[in-house]
């Protein structure tokens, strides 16, 4: 039936036909609405003609029916949008195609001819035309409207007995507002299904909108009748027939059985007129029949593709539709629906699944984004690094003029707030600050090694007795000499070197008397073991007398038993024999009494000898032990000592580094230190210094911090070129008050008293200068003095010359002093007397 086919047409004009029953897009029109078009010409008295439709170029991956329908997404004013269910929306969309094709059928059966007059066209395009170009004009010299913001609610309906609001936007747009919760949802809410009241409030527009779609449907109407002859006006039927929501906007009043709507033909001009009322009740039924059965079969065919497709593969497909029609990860589902629920993947997941995917689906694509964000944002700092290595900025370069010369390169364009620039060029320029200084004092030090090593080459002429002001002429020839801007470092690096030399000697006499100390070492011990060995050979000559004299008394006291023995034998025989013997031996008897008692005091004799002879070598032994102790002693305590001493030592390094990781600041005292020192379990390994001892190297830590910074601080006064001996603290203190160096000092007065100090020995140094360059100047001699007593004019000769000096000018501001120092090097000059010759020998002459 041609009922069932609606012409459309696709993104690029070609037409195509839907057939709302099948769900199906052809490209050649079929033979149905051909049918239903020869009738029609018929009735008009014409010739049907045949239309032949384009045979597009497809992809043969896309069928027609899967090509984009754009009376899917159009929407005539006034149409309620239905949010129930997005499905139910989809197909009611195709079913609303369907139900205008149905108006041709209705239009064949009650058209009635109607010839439109060509002059009366002509006069009424000419008029039109005239008014155009009136209210062109008028918009030119009027001046630009306000662009309006059509997406802003212009009207709200409140629904009895709920919370909800029907709310319509500028746009022609419906959304349902819950003003307790503040909830703004696109679909209809469950309370308000089924109601007549919310049916009626979402299908009748404000007045605001029907005022703008009738002034709209007006112009549209007379541009197309003004530029396209009447008899050549093709158009979709969709697109002339009036729209339900059109229907809607007319007053649904029974008397209104007159009222008819003119419809343009598709092939012809004449205009067919057909009774309202009829035909939306007409279109309402088709309608609704339509779309209930268009909504049952494509749940139908969803529901059997969803039980054939896995859930892994149907997820896929539905994840590559959220890509696809690009979908925000920072959106709501109820926000992204609109650009989803028409394609067919939509139907391909339950509703629960859908936004379990959706919600899923964003939250990594979310992570992606900001992902992808920050690798973005690295590139561009990357890129912007890499501009500022390009521009070759030195310590003094500022970022206006590095704005001014790169503003229009698309890497400094990638960063695009200005403060995030300025920080990464500061943070830059901090680095290229710091590789300067670096670079400066490196070649300071090589400038002061190769000074160094010129005076070490030339060390033949020089001992520790030179003065610089005899030597300095012998290197004024060689580059090392020169590279050294300033006398007056010259000068310290030359001090530096005499007292390297005196370091050295020194060095060299410790070694010397070291070397000395060890010799007699040497000999000592080499003596103690000619002694200890000499004790032991007499040990061991002692030792064996006593084991020979032992010996010795073992046999003596066996002999002596063995003649006690004999005397015994030779007293009992004798007695024995007295009585036949005792006249005859009477006077040997006395004699042998008399040997014996002379025998045993001999014997006793020789017994206490052995007696003292052992007592005397236990002597010796016990005296010795005692001498081997206190030697041992000796060396047991200088082992102690080196052991306390090591203690010591390992303890003062661990309060030094404790001191250097915690105390940074030289302005803290020892009372609030300890408090914070006591925490560190370093503490331990420091106790066992003496508090005054642990004080002492505090004192000495705080005084290195305090040179440190006011090294760092004079070093920082040294870089500003336009400090001068006049300048005041106010105007330094503006150039150096964003320097970090400056900043360490917490309190500006301390910066001043250090400015002031910094201030004298400069002004000190410059007088050195100054004498320095009263010796170098040749017209000064020890006869200069008369000649300015005799002609004070000379004395302004002098001073022009030295004016030519800056080591003079520099002292502008004390002129009278200057003069003083002038005349005083005069007469200093006139004491010393003539100059020696060049063959004088005598030292004490030449000084």
């Amino acid at each position: 039936r041609a009922a069932e086919w609606s012409e459309h047409r696709a993104p690029d004009g070609r037409p195509y036909y839907y057939h709302a029953g099948r769900g199906e897009s052809v490209w050649e029109k079929p033979q149905a609405l051909r049918d239903m078009e020869a009738a029609r010409m018929a009735a008009h008295g014409a010739t049907p003609q045949p239309t032949i439709a384009p045979t597009p170029t497809l992809v043969p991956s896309m069928p027609p029916h899967l090509m984009p329908n754009p009376l899917m997404h159009m929407q005539a004013p006034g149409t309620p949008t239905p949010y129930a269910d997005p499905a139910l929306a989809y197909v009611q969309a195709a079913a609303a195609a369907a139900a205008a094709s149905s108006l041709k059928q209705v239009e064949s059966a009650n058209k009635t001819a109607q010839v439109s007059n060509v002059t009366e066209k002509e006069q009424k395009k000419k008029t039109e035309e005239t008014k155009s170009k009136k209210e062109d004009e008028q918009k030119k010299s009027a001046p630009p409207a306000k662009p309006v913001d059509k997406s802003r609610p212009i009207s709200s309906t409140p629904i009895s007995g709920t919370p909800w609001c029907v709310v319509w936007t500028g746009d022609a747009r419906v959304f349902f507002y819950n003003p307790s919760t503040r909830t703004s949802v696109w679909e209809r809410p469950e309370e308000l299904l089924e109601r007549e009241d919310v049916d009626k409030a979402v299908s009748n527009p404000p007045e605001q909108l029907k005022t703008t779609v009738t002034a709209t449907k007006t112009d549209k109407e007379e541009e197309s009748s003004g530029k396209a002859p009447a008899a050549n006006s093709t158009a979709p039927i969709s697109n002339n027939t009036t729209k339900p929501e059109s229907e809607d906007d007319m007053q649904e009043d029974d008397d209104e059985d007159d009222t008819v709507i003119k419809i343009r033909s598709e092939s012809e001009s004449s205009v067919e007129e057909v009774p309202a009322k009829k035909l939306r009740m007409i279109t309402k039924s088709t309608k609704k029949a339509n779309a209930s059965e268009a909504a049952a079969e494509a749940e139908v065919r969803a529901a059997k593709e969803r039980a054939v497709v896995p859930l892994e593969t149907r997820v896929k497909q539905f994840k590559e539709m959220l890509r696809e029609k690009d979908v925000s990860a920072f959106s709501t589902w109820e926000k992204e629906l609109h650009k989803i629920v028409f394609d067919p993947r939509y139907l391909l997941l339950t509703s629960k699944e859908r936004k379990q995917v959706f919600e899923k689906y964003v939250k990594d694509r979310a992570e992606e984004e900001r992902k992808e964000k920050r690798n973005k944002m690295r590139q561009k700092r990357e890129d912007f690094r890499k501009l500022l290595e390009d521009a070759k900025l030195h310590g003094k370069s500022s970022f206006s003029e590095f704005c001014q010369r790169y503003g229009k390169d698309e890497r400094y364009k990638a960063i695009e707030k200005v403060r995030e620039r300025e920080s990464l060029f500061n943070e830059f320029l901090l680095e290229v600050r710091r590789r300067e200084k670096e670079e400066k004092l490196q070649k300071k030090e090589q400038i002061r090694k190769d000074f160094l090593e010129m005076l070490r080459e030339r060390g033949d002429s020089l001992d520790r007795h030179s003065r610089w002001y005899d030597v300095k002429k012998k290197f004024e020839s060689d580059a090392r000499y020169r590279a050294v801007e300033n006398s007056l470092y010259r000068e310290e690096y030359f001090q530096d070197y005499m007292r390297m030399l005196k370091d050295e000697k020194r060095k060299r006499e410790r070694e010397r008397e070291k070397e000395r100390e060890r010799e007699k070492e040497r000999e000592k011990e080499r003596e103690r073991e000619r002694k200890a060995d000499r004790k032991s050979d007499r040990r061991d000559k002692e030792r064996r007398s006593d084991r020979s004299r032992s010996r010795d008394r073992d046999r003596d006291i066996k002999e002596s038993r063995e003649k006690e023995k004999s005397s015994k034998d030779k007293a009992e025989n004798r007695k024995k024999h007295d009585d036949y013997e005792e006249g005859e031996h009477s006077s040997n008897e006395d004699t042998e009494d008399q040997s014996a008692n002379e025998h045993e005091d001999e014997e006793a004799e020789r017994l206490k000898k052995e007696r003292d002879r052992q007592l005397r070598a236990e002597q010796s032994i016990r005296e010795r032990e005692k001498e081997v102790q206190r030697t041992l002693a000796g060396h047991l305590r200088d082992r102690d000592k080196e052991r306390e001493l090591h203690k010591r030592e390992e303890a003062i390094g661990h309060f030094n580094a404790l001191l250097a990781d915690l105390v940074r600041n030289p302005d803290l005292t020892w009372k609030e230190v300890k408090r914070q020192l006591r925490k560190d379990h370093r503490w331990e390994l420091v106790e066992f210094l003496d508090r005054d001892v642990r004080e002492k190297i505090f004192n000495d830590h705080i005084e290195n911090l305090m040179k440190k910074k006011r090294e760092k601080f004079r070093e920082m006064l040294d870089e500003i070129s336009s400090l001068e001996l006049t300048s005041s603290w106010k105007d330094i203190k503006k150039l150096i008050k964003d320097d970090p160096r400056y900043l360490k000092y917490n309190n500006s007065d301390k910066c001043e008293r250090e400015f002031r100090d910094y201030m004298v020995d400069k002004t000190i140094s410059a007088k050195v200068d100054l004498k320095e360059l009263l010796k170098e100047c040749k017209l000064i001699t020890h006869k200069s003095i008369e000649l300015v007593k005799d002609n004070p004019n000379h004395l302004k000769e002098i001073e022009d010359i030295l004016k030519m000096d800056k080591r003079y000018l520099v002292l502008d501001h004390l002129s009278e002093e200057r003069t003083n120092i002038v005349l005083d090097y005069l007469e200093e000059l006139q004491k010393r007397g003539p100059p020696p010759p060049p063959t004088a020998s005598d030292v004490a002459r030449r000084k």
